[in-house]
Formats: C-alpha cells, structure tokens, sequence
C-alpha cells in the first residue's frame, strides 16, 4: 500500500485591481458575491490563495510617475478579497506605489486588518525582500515577490530608508531564494516582468525564470502582461510566464481599457509537498460582459486551451528570440497604426493633428519606443 504524503493545495490567480467600474459594486456581500460566485468553487479547492494586487488603496500622496496610469481603489473594496478567503498578495508590481509611499504603507495597513500577509514591497529594500513563511499540515511554504523597473513595468524600486518594491534583479533574487530554501520546503516567487498583451515572454526572462529554479525555487507565478502566456515545467519547478488579468476593471477616466483575451485570466491549483510541486489543475476564467467573473465552458474553454498550448510549446524552439522579436514588431506596428488611425484619421487630419499634439509627454515617449522596437524587434533587453 502507498504511503500518502503530507501536502497542501496553492491556488493562484492573476491580476487584480478593485477600482474603476467596480466601484460602487462591492458594497454589499450581495453585490460581491456576484461578482465572484462563478470562481468561487476553484478557489475553495486551496489551502492557501494567492494573486497579485496591482493597486493602491489610499490616494493621499503624491504619484512619483503622474502622467501614467493610477490605478486605485477605496479600502471597502479589499473585502471581496476578504469573500474569497485570500491568504496573501504580491505587492511587487507598477501600481502599488501609484501615489507615493505613504500610500503603501495605507494599504499594506489596510490589508493587515483583514489578516491578508502580502510580499514584495516595503518601507525600504530590506523590508520588501522580507519573505512570507506559511505552514500548513507540516509544509513550509515561502513567498517571495519581485517586480521590473524596465519601462515596460516601471515599478518604483526600494532601497535604503525609501519605500518601493524588491526589484528584479538576479543578484538580489538569488541571495534571497538561496537563503530562503533553508528554511522552507517550498519557494513561491512571484514577478510582475514582461511586455503587455504579448503572448510570449521575453527570452531574459525565460533565462531568468531558469535560474531561479537552479537557485532553488519551486513555483514562479507571472504578472503584469494582461494576458495569458505559457508554463513550462524547467526541471523540478514550474514557470507561469502570465496568469493574465483575474479581475482588472476598466478605469474610463482615465481611458484605460480591456477587451477580449485581455479579461481572460489563468487559475492553477498546485500540490506542494516535501518532494516539490505538481500543477494539479487549470483552469480558464474571464470577467464576462457584465463584468462579473466566470469559469469558460465548452468550445470556447476548448479553444482557449489550445491557444495556451501554443503558447507553451514555442517556448522551447532554438529560433525562439527570433520568434520573439517577430511579434514585438507586429504588435507594435498594429498599435501604431491603430493609434493614428483612432486620433488622426477619426478625427480628421486638423482635429487628429491637434489630438496628437495634446496627448502629452507619456505618449509621445511610447510612440517613441514602439518605433525603436519596430526597428529592433525589441533587440537585448533588459529584465
């Protein structure tokens, strides 16, 4: 007879923010269970969840990078985190400092009253290193999170007396993973890296995700792309490139929008045990029309998942950098064009002139890279 080892069960989920059009929709536990009664049966298959919170919660101070994106929401909004027993969050991503440093310790104040651990930020380098330890059932889990200053993510890096999040870099990466195996039976990485609304991870990253299996990890978890990417088992641990956006509302304000496979998201069940860890169950969902949340079913289910097998299996070609600067060059090129088309064209060629010169410093600096990057397919980057 074989003997049954100890484990426990790890869901994750992708990107989350909880303001925008949902604000106003989470008062009630009516309200919330609503809007999450379709992934609630997943989640409750964990013994511990998790996913990234790529917001803030408190808009008192002063946005270090005020012409991009802030991402926000009212503190009331973090108990539908609460409805789906959330056990911890990763804080390393682009939005956690979107108005300051005040502004996160807020937050990280607001989630330690609901009794939600989170990793990855902090009030100084030390303190965003600080790994998470949960023990379940005789298993040590370790959590740690990471997030790239490369202007594809531009997270606002800690250091010493300044508040930030532990950045994506190797040299810190390995000495905390090395240290951290020491003391647990399984390291939990999560990384906010990456190109948006690609499919395929940059090659560094790959390179990267390699390596912190060599350091020692067992279970990386992607951030940040909005869409999905692929898994890759790299010999005793498991790499989800990008488990896409879990529930990432429109903020219509601001002119932030999600369409189609940018609502899709990835939920995983992973076994962890003394031995490592093993993908148990997937699972697609998507913020549907209404925005509420929703497990996909049937042909739609089916086609997705081979889009993500596709996804997948390109990650080990020989000729996957030259695959990789192919779709760089086509996704920027049809967001080029897509640009002049929907602020010049629309518009007319005076009015679109006017529109363009009026879009400000962010865009003008994002046509610039997408130009460069069409000439480049992208080149060597950075992580």
């Amino acid at each position: 007879m074989t003997e049954m080892r100890n484990s426990i069960r790890l869901c994750a989920a992708g990107d989350v923010a909880l303001g925008g059009i949902l604000e106003g929709r989470l008062d009630t536990p009516e309200d919330r269970e609503k809007v999450i009664r379709g992934v609630m049966p997943f989640f409750a298959r964990g013994d511990i969840r998790l996913l990234d919170l790529d917001c803030t919660f408190d808009t008192g101070g002063t946005p270090p990078h005020p012409d991009e994106y802030l991402v926000w929401a009212s503190p009331g909004q973090l108990a539908l985190l609460q409805d789906l027993r959330l056990d911890i969050v990763s804080l390393a991503n682009n939005h956690s400092m979107d108005f300051g440093g005040d502004s996160l310790a807020a937050t990280q104040e607001h989630l330690r009253e609901r009794g939600i651990a989170w990793v990855g930020a902090g009030a100084d380098l030390s303190v965003a290193r600080k790994p998470h330890i949960a023990e379940l059932d005789g298993i040590r889990v370790g959590f740690l999170g990471y997030a790239s200053t490369h202007p594809w993510v531009g997270a606002v890096a800690a250091g010493s007396g300044k508040h930030g999040v532990a950045p994506l870099e190797p040299e810190i990466m390995q000495e905390d993973v090395e240290s951290l195996r020491k003391k647990v039976d399984c390291v939990v990485v999560s990384l906010h890296w990456g190109k948006e609304y690609l499919h395929y991870p940059p090659p560094e990253n790959i390179d990267l995700g390699h390596r912190l299996v060599e350091w020692g990890a067992k279970l990386i978890l992607g951030h940040h792309p909005h869409v999905l990417q692929g898994i890759e088992r790299y010999r005793d641990g498991i790499i989800c490139y990008s488990l896409g956006n879990f529930l990432f509302p429109d903020y219509l304000e601001q002119r932030l929008h999600f369409k189609g496979e940018q609502n899709l998201s990835l939920l995983a069940l992973f076994r962890l045990d003394k031995e490592g860890v093993e993908l148990e169950a997937l699972q697609l969902a998507s913020r549907g029309e209404s925005g509420d949340l929703e497990l996909l079913k049937g042909d739609r289910e089916e086609q997705e998942e081979e889009r993500l097998d596709r996804y997948s299996a390109v990650l080990g070609r020989e000729d996957y950098r030259d695959c990789w600067s192919a779709q760089v060059r086509r996704y920027e090129a049809r967001r080029l064009w897509r640009v002049f088309e929907e602020e010049v064209i629309k518009a007319g060629w005076r009015g679109g002139t006017v529109r363009l010169l009026r879009l400000g410093v962010k865009n003008f600096r994002s046509v610039g890279r997408s130009l460069a990057e069409i000439l480049t397919g992208a080149g060597k980057n950075r992580i």
